[in-house]
């Protein structure tokens, strides 16, 4: 009898054929996940591929997964002796909360592909219906796999926490606006207003709502930290030594970020010269298109262009090129195309401008500027409620209405220093260092623990204020209702800490 999901498994074999799973393009599998996608009815961003050797390389390749969209995530093994090992491997990753259902393929000895494994997380019933089709497609059986929150995969969040940042909704607008009109936003703001976090919670706010930002998907991100060593080289890509002692273009975080179609963050971006660094960036960033480099040292070598797609999507032609047992005889081109919903965010310290670098006018312009300012008391009370309620252990009542009280008047103490300013979020921290199982009520000792973890958190801060700043300062948590003589004890602290 004929096999009548034979056709389905052929087309998507056939278009898994079509794949050079050797070429470093990220975009190399787009028509495999359409074809994907297109069998269970999903829409195309919500499958990703990747290709391993080995079961030891998916750890490493799930971290470019979207995993603020991906539904179902495809591994194709190239080595058959590895598959047992690659499912074992991607069953652990189901397992740790990756994405919700996974397929594993593998090279058939008499050429093309086979699916030899489909399972999904036990407690993602929605997309049931989708795995299942897939399944009885491909003639498999699914497997459940329970989750184990203890397990935690690689990777890295933006949000330091899991309560929302408590500001205006002027400033939520602007940035909204900012981030679907333009292809560079730049957070600025004293320390500690949570710029980091909020670029992260814009990037969830896009995979839930995309069309809020005149979007068409969800993206995942890519985030880096320059600093003042940074040349053109780590940002945009400049000649190294390859394995055969030749001089081959290698891209920097940009070209890494645009290939992958994952947006930059560049976190605490002031603390490398950008103006120095941008280099071609200046004029890309106009929406033109510019030459980066050459694929090698030969100035004949073909060029590599950094310019604009026309869709959504980022994507890389060309980009055989820069492998090094690649011949190139100069006649080709390499074409990184940032597509039109890629953003860069960087997050700017305005306080620490005065001992690292500012921006010049001319790249000022490049980027939509947003102003994260520090929140008013009243949205501080509120950003503390919030910390407070998560608490795993609850503070006492009496204890904490007075640890609400003494960081109010804190709070409303740094927010008197103008030009010194120092965001909320070492104060929110606190109620985290009060073990709630391990503290005593008397008001002496709550005085103590709250002094320890304010120190903790500001001392460095307040050991670089001026003796005007300082004092200022001192009038306020010299206060009895305040932090009281455990001020004094904070002073003698200070010196160790300049």
């Amino acid at each position: 009898m004929t096999d009548p999901h034979a056709g389905e498994a052929g087309e998507l074999s056939a278009a898994l054929d079509d794949v050079d799973l050797d070429s470093p393009s990220t975009t190399k599998f787009a028509e495999f996940e359409y074809v994907l996608a297109t069998l269970i009815q999903l829409p195309r961003h919500q499958v990703y591929a990747v290709a391993v050797d080995r079961a030891a390389e998916l750890a490493s390749q799930v971290q470019s997964v979207p995993a603020n969209h991906a539904v179902l995530l495809a591994v194709v093994v190239k080595d058959a002796d590895q598959l047992a090992a690659v499912q074992e491997a991607t069953k652990r990753y189901l397992s740790s909360g990756g994405v919700p259902a996974a397929l594993v393929l593998v090279r058939r000895s008499a050429g093309g592909w086979a699916s030899s494994w489909l399972a999904m997380q036990a407690d993602k019933e929605e997309y049931a219906g989708q795995v299942t089709e897939l399944a009885g497609h491909l003639s498999l059986r699914v497997e459940r796999v329970e989750a184990q929150p203890a397990r935690k995969w690689p990777g890295r969040s933006l949000r330091a926490t899991d309560q929302p940042l408590v500001i205006d909704d002027r400033t939520r607008r602007m940035l909204r606006g900012a981030v679907a009109s333009r292809s560079a936003v730049m957070l600025v703001g004293p320390p500690g207003t949570g710029k980091t976090q909020l670029v992260g919670e814009v990037i969830d706010d896009v995979a839930k709502e995309p069309e809020r930002y005149g979007m068409t998907m969800a993206h995942d991100y890519l985030v880096v930290t320059p600093d003042e060593s940074w040349s053109a080289r780590e940002l945009v890509g400049g000649e190294t030594v390859d394995d055969n002692s030749k001089l081959r273009f290698s891209p920097g975080y940009v070209l890494e970020a645009i290939a992958e179609d994952r947006w930059l963050v560049l976190d605490e971006a002031n603390r490398a010269d950008l103006d120095r660094i941008f280099s071609a960036l200046f004029t890309w960033l106009t929406g033109n298109t510019v030459i980066v480099g050459r694929v090698s040292g030969d100035p004949k070598s073909s060029p590599i262009f950094l310019g604009w797609a026309d869709g959504p999507k980022s994507e890389v032609i060309g980009a055989e090129l820069l492998r090094s047992d690649t011949a190139d005889n100069g006649q080709g081109a390499v074409h990184y195309l940032a597509g039109k919903e890629w953003r860069m965010f960087g997050t700017y310290n305005a306080v620490d401008a005065q001992r690292v670098f500012r921006f010049g006018l001319a790249l000022g312009r490049r980027f939509a500027h947003v102003p994260i300012e520090m929140p008013s008391t009243e949205g501080f009370s509120q950003a503390l409620r919030n910390r407070l309620s998560a608490l795993p252990t609850p503070l006492e009542d009496p204890v904490q209405t007075e640890l609400i009280s003494v960081l109010q008047r804190l709070y409303r103490a740094h927010v008197g220093l103008s030009g010194v300013e120092m965001g909320p979020a070492a104060l929110l921290s606190i109620p985290e260092y009060l073990d709630a199982k391990d503290l005593a009520t008397s008001p002496t000792e709550l005085r103590q623990r709250i002094a320890e973890a304010y120190l903790m958190g500001m001392g460095t801060w307040l050991a670089t204020l001026d003796d005007e700043s300082l004092a200022r300062m001192q009038e306020t948590l010299r206060q009895a209702d305040v932090l009281g003589d455990q001020w004094d004890w904070i002073e003698t602290k200070l010196g160790g800490l300049r």
